[in-house]
């Protein structure tokens, strides 16, 4: 168990498409394949990688969760 939630793809997904709608003034990230579509979805699966790269370090710091 960590001491963290670690946020879903669509989570991180939907955050990440709601940032570029605030930030960029008459972009609409929100089409289908739109650019900005595309970018804010690997942006959230670079984001849940590292989510769980932080998750495996917080496990190896506990001792009965870590790796021999």
């Amino acid at each position: 168990m960590t001491g963290f939630g670690r946020p879903s793809l669509t989570e991180l997904r939907d955050r990440s498409l709601a940032d570029l709608a605030a930030r960029i003034q008459g972009a609409d990230p929100l089409l289908r394949h739109s650019v900005l579509a595309v970018l804010a979805t690997v942006h959230a699966g670079a984001m849940h990688s590292q989510y769980g790269f932080l998750d495996r370090i917080a496990r190896q710091t506990i001792p009965d969760e870590a790796e021999g």
